[in-house]
């Protein structure tokens, strides 16, 4: 299966948390790598790949524990939020991917 194509990308903060969300196509499939940094808290940091599901809903694929990044994060500012979470969600993306390459995609039986 080819790499992922990079369809869009957001980034936003709002003082609390720090926002980076990515959307992928692989194969048939759409992926979302979202980085969610809570400037305050470890345990309320995010950094899931998801893959939408027939139902237009969500599912986890994989789940980079905070422990493993957040403190690499801490000089994060708005100004370098993308290339800083970019290379988390590049990593809970890679993991995604090595975790699930022999999962159905859509439309197969």
């Amino acid at each position: 299966m080819s790499a992922p194509r990079l369809v869009d990308e957001r980034i936003a903060t709002n003082g609390e948390h720090h926002l980076l969300e990515r959307c992928y196509h692989h194969g048939p499939d759409t992926l979302r790598v979202r980085v969610v940094r809570d400037l305050h808290s470890a345990p309320r940091s995010s950094a899931v790949t998801e893959r939408r599901t027939t139902c237009h809903s969500w599912t986890v694929l994989a789940d980079l524990p905070a422990q493993h990044w957040y403190d690499a994060t801490s000089a994060c500012t708005l100004a370098t939020t993308a290339s800083v979470l970019g290379r988390v969600a590049v990593t809970v993306l890679e993991q995604a991917l090595r975790e699930h390459t022999s999962a159905p995609v859509f439309g197969e039986r």
